[in-house]
């Protein structure tokens, strides 16, 4: 899945450029992207949240956040809790690229080892 995707709009946030995901995997696939993409470009102001999240997209229905989304259920948290998502925010913080290039990393690890998971 090509980074290329993304794009960092006027206000330095990364913006979704693609094709809604018409399915789980799919929006795994684009999520990990995401996060590739962040990592390339630590200057941004912040990851751009669930705007530019596909999960975000596709499992945020009215009041129901994260409703069947995978990373939801690996964690049983919603909103990204009990990810390495906390740590790419403090790093974001600290407006260090160094930090915000390893946790957007290890953000990225994450979600594809939920992906690989719902693939066996």
């Amino acid at each position: 899945m090509p980074e290329e995707l993304f794009v960092i709009g006027p206000d330095r946030v990364p913006v979704y450029v693609g094709e809604p995901p018409a399915e789980i995997l799919h929006a795994l696939d684009i999520e990990i992207a995401r996060w590739r993409f962040v990592a390339r470009h630590p200057e941004i102001k912040h990851d751009g949240g669930g705007s530019t999240s596909p999960l975000c997209r596709m499992f945020t229905k009215a009041k129901l956040i994260c409703s069947g989304c995978p990373i939801s259920s690996k964690t049983g948290q919603s909103s990204c809790r009990r990810t390495p998502h906390g740590e790419v925010y403090e790093a974001f913080w600290g407006r260090d690229p160094k930090k915000i290039a390893a946790a957007a990393e290890k953000m990225g690890a994450f979600v594809a080892e939920v992906r690989d998971e719902l693939q066996k």
